[in-house]
């Protein structure tokens, strides 16, 4: 029987500062096309724009806290920062807007999330529980639900949704 052959595969994770702007991404999309070359299998993990994060744990904080309307502010400045971010690396204007529909759709989740804890006065689940959801919301807007993209030579572009382009 003939061993099979394991293929090496490069793993590259870009998240913070390397996603902190449209043009700090164009470069992240840059250095994947040239790995690309050498590897010719790739995953790419990327996770939320460069601080959102923490603005979401800081509004899940504040919601306990009683502050509501700092959490709203902070989901607001978290939208702004994507739908400024967007229309440079999303040049086609359908895409531009279901991006822009789901991140509203994220955001108003996390609001009402905030309402509720806010009501409650805390966590049903525990404050751990909370803040692995505003970690994965963070992630989620970014990337349409998947922090993981598998590209091959033929998928070399990154797009804002973390789907492979082809």
């Amino acid at each position: 029987m003939k061993a099979k052959q394991l293929h090496p595969t490069l793993v590259m994770k870009f998240g913070g500062t390397s996603v902190g702007s449209a043009e700090a991404i164009l470069r992240c999309s840059e250095i994947i096309r040239t790995a690309l070359q050498d590897w010719p299998r790739t995953v790419v993990v990327v996770s939320a724009l460069s601080g959102v994060t923490n603005q979401l744990l800081e509004g899940a904080r504040c919601a306990v806290q009683g502050d509501i309307e700092r959490s709203f502010h902070l989901a607001e400045e978290i939208r702004k920062r994507h739908f400024d971010v967007a229309p440079t690396l999303i040049p086609d204007k359908e895409s531009l807007e279901q991006l822009s529909g789901r991140t509203s759709g994220l955001i108003s989740e996390f609001c009402n999330l905030c309402s509720a804890i806010n009501i409650l006065g805390e966590s049903t689940h525990g404050y751990r529980h909370v803040s692995d959801y505003d970690m994965e919301l963070g992630d989620n807007a970014w990337t349409d639900g998947s922090m993981h993209t598998v590209f091959t030579r033929e998928n070399v572009c990154v797009d804002l949704f973390g789907r492979a382009v082809h």
